[in-house]
């Protein structure tokens, strides 16, 4: 009689270890969750787990008989985590042992990127503070962000998005989140019309028939954009090129 309950009760334990659990999981990419070991069927307790996981972009640390599953990247589909554990039991002073399986699946969402701008038109010296933001949802790890500019020369962009225009031309800057996503504002540079308020050159040069000098003219201020031209009184006594070259 022993025996025969102790073969029912036996048969029972292992039909529960056999039942499959699904456990479903949305995550942003950067964010992290803990999975516990299954329960063991009654009268029986955990004796080791194995993990496993079919994608790449998940990672798992081990925590005991536990893991703490972080998604790294972004791949389409679902991520599954399988937990493969093992149980012992006694009854009646017998032991007995099973084992059973455990899924969870991982839905891997990716945060899209996006700028308070995607184009801008600014003069030479001017900045423009570009500034990221992120869909997301509560718990969201915010992903780190890097800069680039397409044309350096053109407008340049700091680790925090402040861009500035440099020399006239078009350049693109590039925001790329860790997270593998990015977003792009075209930046057109003009160069600003700054006039002159006066422009000066030497009053008095000597020179001798046959001779040559280049005289220099300077502009104030300094960054004035007005063209320079030049002329003689009398080009029978002295000539001057259209760059300031006297004979």
């Amino acid at each position: 009689m022993r025996k025969l309950i102790y073969t029912l009760i036996l048969m029972l334990s292992m039909s529960l270890g056999k039942a499959v659990g699904q456990n479903t999981y949305d995550l942003w990419v950067g964010e992290s969750t803990y999975l516990y070991a299954p329960s063991t069927p009654a009268g029986t307790a955990l004796n080791k787990t194995a993990w496993g996981c079919d994608e790449a972009n998940v990672s798992i640390s081990r925590f005991g008989d536990n893991v703490k599953l972080t998604v790294t990247g972004y791949f389409s589909g679902r991520a599954r985590v399988q937990c493969d554990y093992y149980y012992y039991g006694y009854i009646y002073g017998k032991m007995y042992t099973g084992n059973s399986t455990e899924y969870y699946f991982i839905t891997c969402k990716q945060g899209k990127i996006t700028l308070n701008k995607e184009s801008a038109t600014l003069d030479i010296g001017e900045t423009l503070q570009l500034k990221e933001s992120f869909s997301s949802s509560s718990g969201y790890t915010k992903p780190s962000v890097s800069w680039t500019s397409s044309n350096s020369r053109v407008a340049t962009v700091t680790s925090s998005g402040l861009v500035k225009a440099v020399s006239s031309g078009i350049a693109t800057i590039t925001a790329r989140s860790s997270h593998g996503s990015s977003a792009t504002c075209m930046i057109t540079v003009n160069r600003k019309d700054v006039s002159a308020t006066g422009i000066g050159i030497p009053e008095n040069v000597e020179m001798i028939v046959g001779q040559s000098t280049t005289l220099q003219a300077t502009l104030e201020p300094s960054d004035a954009t007005n063209a320079i031209t030049w002329s003689s009184s009398d080009e029978k006594i002295a000539t001057v090129s259209q760059f300031g070259f006297v004979k």
